[in-house]
């Protein structure tokens, strides 16, 4: 699937909100994690298997060992494509997978990860109120 340039711009003005707002690391009880967003620019590369992957955030900690990882999706990319995405990243934080879905699209995501057994430690949606990017875990 192709995505638009718009649509890659907007991706990633969100995977900069997340970041700024739902993983501000390090903090009082994780002094030594750190958030890494890997939009606009990819800094942490993972290696599944014989693949090299760039999570749109992680958290690591002082060794770079990811704790978490958070993975923003837009209306186009909630679909039955991400299911390998999700499933390597959950695999690979061993389950600490925070995936963030446009609210019109939140019903499939979950029906998506929990079909498919894919652990996941929270489903966020998100949605815009005047301009504003709103967040509701599900």
């Amino acid at each position: 699937m192709k995505i638009s340039k718009e649509e890659i711009t907007f991706h990633d003005r969100i995977v900069g909100e997340v970041a700024k707002r739902e993983f501000r690391y390090p903090d009082h009880e994780h002094p030594n994690w750190h958030t890494i967003p890997n939009k606009p620019n990819s800094t942490l590369a993972l290696r599944l298997g014989s693949t090299i992957v760039f999570p749109d955030i992680a958290i690591v900690d002082n060794e770079r060992v990811v704790q978490m990882i958070g993975e923003i999706e837009i209306e186009e990319t909630v679909n039955e494509a991400e299911i390998e995405k999700w499933e390597a990243y959950s695999d690979y934080c061993l389950g600490e997978l925070y995936v963030y879905v446009p609210e019109v699209r939140a019903t499939i995501a979950l029906k998506l990860l929990n079909s498919n057994n894919i652990r996941y430690a929270r489903l966020i949606q998100y949605s815009f109120f005047y301009g504003e990017i709103k967040f509701q875990k599900i």
